[in-house]
């Protein structure tokens, strides 16, 4: 059979194993790799982080948010069962500094070695990483299927970003899976939050209220 692993007594085999990391360039011309997190964070561990599927969607946090905090997350099974407002969602900004561009705070989700992205980070991805592949409708609201892809120079795949939609600043409610992908930065201003964002022919870095519903991809520290 073939790619068949095979031990034969008194033979010396070299063994060749590919782990797969996730990321893109930071700086022009393939240079400043810079490792992410294959997956959203919240979503379900152990399948293809380059699949464009509904476990692959994650959680949604508010801007300064930790997990499973009161009012300001929900996890990927509730976003998924639940598509109208929330009861409870905090409408009141946390306060500022409770992520940071500086250094990882207390409040910063992402596990060890990892942290929220800076938006000078997500800007650097968008300006060095052209080479970027569509798949899905971008056009149907609630799919699980439409995603952006960032190719390296020899055309793999190195980072997937699903098109998770959002939810809304002042009740929970969703918008726009499918369609639009925003991803939160560690990086404020006086009454909002800077993200990476992107819908079917565009990828932009803007600011929106703190109290939207994002998702978090980290990036290693």
């Amino acid at each position: 059979m073939p790619n068949t692993f095979k031990i034969t007594p008194e033979y010396k085999s070299t063994l060749t194993i590919n782990l797969r990391k996730c990321g893109t360039y930071l700086g022009p011309n393939n240079t400043q790799w810079k490792e992410f997190m294959c997956q959203n964070l919240g979503a379900t561990e152990g399948i293809d982080p380059f699949s464009p599927e509904a476990g692959n969607h994650g959680a949604k946090y508010q801007w300064g948010a930790q997990t499973g905090e009161s009012g300001r997350y929900i996890s990927q099974a509730d976003d998924q069962n639940n598509s109208g407002t929330i009861s409870g969602w905090d409408s009141t900004p946390k306060p500022g500094g409770s992520w940071s561009d500086t250094s990882k705070t207390a409040n910063d989700p992402c596990p060890s070695g990892y942290r929220v992205p800076t938006i000078a980070q997500w800007q650097a991805v968008r300006a060095n990483n052209t080479n970027i592949e569509r798949v899905g409708s971008w056009a149907n609201d609630g799919n699980y299927t439409t995603a952006l892809y960032f190719r390296n120079s020899s055309n793999i795949r190195t980072l997937m970003l699903p098109a998770t939609g959002y939810r809304y600043y002042a009740d929970g409610s969703l918008g726009n899976r499918g369609i639009v992908g925003y991803y939160w930065s560690s990086s404020v201003a006086i009454s909002s939050a800077a993200t990476l964002n992107f819908a079917s022919s565009s990828v932009n870095a803007s600011a929106y209220p703190h109290t939207m519903g994002h998702s978090v991809r980290c990036v290693a520290e």
